[in-house]
């Protein structure tokens, strides 16, 4: 996991990004809506697993790699899992985290700059990052389960989606 990720999903865990929930508590903003769906009001519990955006990313990646990544705000519990250690554990915690730095990174480019990355690129992107840095860090696994798993998310067979 790079270290830029690894502080991201703790400031997730600690609730310290700066969301619009927050900065309207410190009167910096008026209004508090998602820059991802523009619909609910922003906080960490929205932006990462109950957004209709970051949801549809999620269950693509889900789909990719066949684990349930969370639904809910159990940065805790994932912590806890991840230490574990087994191989498996080290890379959906790369995907997990992967996925929130990616999401917020598109929240903040709609906030500065107006543009949205369409959903289907975002999975796109993260599945692609995921491929790199497992065949970079030559990743590989005693259990013949979990080597056939990553040479099936490695191999390219990404879910490439298409919105209906």
């Amino acid at each position: 996991m790079l270290p830029r990720h690894a502080f991201l999903v703790w400031l997730v865990a600690q609730q310290k990004l700066l969301t619009q929930d927050r900065l309207q508590r410190f009167g910096m903003v008026q209004v508090n809506v998602c820059y991802l769906c523009g619909v609910e009001e922003e906080d960490h519990e929205h932006i990462f697993f109950q957004c209709q955006y970051s949801e549809l990313c999620r269950s693509k990646i889900s789909q990719w790699c066949k684990v349930e990544l969370p639904r809910q705000h159990c940065i805790a519990w994932w912590l806890h899992w991840r230490a574990r250690s087994t191989c498996k554990k080290k890379v959906v915690a790369m995907i997990l985290a992967n996925f929130m730095a990616m999401i917020w990174w598109c929240r903040n480019r709609s906030r500065v700059d107006g543009l949205m990355m369409r959903p289907e690129m975002v999975v796109s992107l993260i599945c692609n990052e995921v491929i790199v840095r497992v065949g970079q860090c030559r990743i590989s696994s005693r259990h013949r389960n979990t080597q056939l798993w990553l040479d099936e998310i490695c191999n390219g067979r990404m879910v490439m989606v298409t919105t209906p």
